[in-house]
């Protein structure tokens, strides 16, 4: 049977102190991160003392108020409106919702400042299949959407257009109509 030194007893002992330092040292980083994210969290909307967003409930991480949601999404909301005002900020999921409770949010909103309100997130299919975003249904606002509303306008729905495609419309009805009537009896 053989006996540990001394020498090795003690290297043992140091590395075992060396291992709880390293432990405890990653322990008070990890510890630091943690406070300062969840102080991060909650101080973020504050700039100079005002909030940068409307009131609004609060949430869960990551779900935001999407567990809370109800099947009577009108009635929700107008209770949402007496307690946070007619323009409110929700959470859903990662997405910051604004909601618009009131005509007179509203029509400030979409009349007054409709080129604040214009632009909106573009999803990654959306982008993928048009044309990178540059057709007139997901093209920001700008010089280039204003340019192909115009040529749509012009080209797309002027009344000789419309009247010269009246007969494919009509094609199409009677076919949508006959379909629905083959599946009239299934559920």
């Amino acid at each position: 049977m053989k006996t540990p030194d001394t020498f090795s007893l003690w290297r043992n002992g140091e590395e075992n102190e060396s291992n709880s330092s390293a432990s405890s040292s990653l322990m008070a980083v990890l510890a630091t991160v943690l406070v300062v994210s969840i102080v991060f969290y909650f101080f973020r909307r504050t700039k100079n003392g005002a909030y940068l967003l409307p009131p609004g409930p609060r949430g869960l991480p990551l779900l935001g108020s999407l567990p809370f949601l109800r099947s009577d999404l009108h009635v929700y909301f107008a209770e949402l409106a007496r307690t946070y005002g007619p323009v409110m900020s929700l959470r859903l999921g990662a997405k910051l919702c604004v909601v618009l409770s009131s005509p007179e949010a509203v029509k400030e909103a979409l009349r007054d400042q409709d080129v604040v309100f214009a632009n909106r997130d573009v999803p990654m299919v959306g982008f993928v299949y048009s044309y990178g975003g540059k057709n007139l249904a997901l093209a920001p606002y700008g010089p280039h959407w204003r340019m192909l509303r115009k040529v749509s306008a012009r080209e797309l729905f002027n009344p000789a257009t419309i009247d010269s495609l009246s007969v494919p419309r009509q094609d199409e009805i009677r076919r949508m109509v006959e379909e629905i009537r083959g599946r009239q009896a299934s559920p």
